[in-house]
Parts: C-alpha cells; structure tokens; sequence
C-alpha cells in the first residue's frame, strides 16, 4: 500500500464529489483489498479488516466534496486507512488487557506484532501499577493479580469494602490516564514492524 492509481481516477474523483455513485463503486472496487489486506496484516482479524475498509469508505463518502483538491488519492486513502487501522490496534490492545476479548477471538499463533504489543503494553501497566499509591497498589494487585472479591480484600486490609471500591475506582483511573500519556510510543513500535515487512 497504496496501490496503483486508476488510469482515470481525477475524473473519477470529480465524480464521486459530485454524489456519482458508480464512480464511488468503482474507486472502492479498485482500492478495497489494498486496504483490507493492510488491516488483516496488522490486525490479525479478518472482522476488524473488513470494518477498516468500511469506515474508511464511509469517511471518503462523507468528505466526497474535498476529493477534487486531492493531489495523490492512494497516499491520502493510505492515510486514512493506517489511522482507522492503529486505532482499531490500539482498542485490541486494551481489551486485551482489561480481559474484554471474547475467548473465540483469540489466535493460536501471535503475530510479531501482536507480540511487541502485549510486551510493550504489559510493561506499560507494569510501570502504571508502580506508580500508584500504596493501598490503591495493594488493593489493585489482590484483585486483578489474585482474584480475590471486594469483601475478601476489606478482610485482609481490616477497611470497608466500600472503601475497596474507591481504592480500586481510584486506581482504575489512574491506571487509564497513564495508559493515555504513553500508549503512542508503543503504536510506533507495531507500526515500523508492520510497514517494515
């Protein structure tokens, strides 16, 4: 990516900013498996892939009227498709590590990017957790680390369990705001090993 240009795809352009359905049908036939087949290969899930390709048809056709003023129509497509695409990465990677992925969805063989990701996210909630105060730390770890209920850890810590609940809440959040300020540094990671191959 990105492919080839059509042989008239200024036309074709014009075309579809103008509302021209089958100009819109043939530029999406043309660019489509481009698309898909970047998104399979850093994804590693054919559902998502096929979403990618979705929404960033669907971006196009919203934002037709600016299609005219577009120099090199398969970068910017290309542009657009990486951007949905690490997005869709990131949110795997997250649900990953909130346990939110259905088991079904998990694959035999981990990909090198998926792998980069885990390790690199793995260390980013490593480094989360230590920076938390004392008792959110110890309250997180016996829940998520150890599996114990909020009743089990308010009798361990001699506090309320509503008390563990705000320990927790608290922790959650600061956890998420991290994650916020240093997750780009690990799409970087997967973006090179993917772009690079």
């Amino acid at each position: 990516m990105p492919a080839e240009p059509l042989h008239n795809e200024p036309a074709l352009l014009d075309q579809v900013a103008q509302g021209d359905e089958k100009a819109f049908r043939v530029v999406f036939d043309h660019y489509r498996d481009t698309i898909y087949a970047f998104a399979l290969k850093v994804t590693r899930r054919e559902t998502i892939a096929e979403e990618i390709v979705q929404d960033v048809f669907i971006k196009i056709w919203i934002n037709r009227s600016a299609l005219p003023g577009v120099r090199h129509f398969g970068n910017f497509l290309y542009i657009i498709a990486r951007n949905h695409t690490f997005n869709s990465l990131r949110t795997l990677a997250k649900e990953k590590l909130t346990g939110e992925l259905p088991e079904q969805m998990e694959e035999a063989g981990a990909s090198a990017e998926s792998t980069v990701l885990q390790y690199d996210y793995g260390k980013l909630l490593q480094h989360a957790i230590a920076q938390l105060p004392p008792q959110q730390k110890l309250v997180y770890t016996l829940s998520r680390q150890h599996g114990l209920s909020r009743e089990e850890i308010a009798g361990q810590l001699n506090i309320s369990p509503g008390t563990v609940k705000a320990h927790m809440t608290q922790a959650l959040r600061s956890i998420r705001d991290y994650f916020k300020t240093h997750e780009s540094s690990v799409l970087w990671v997967v973006a090179a090993l993917s772009l690079s191959r």
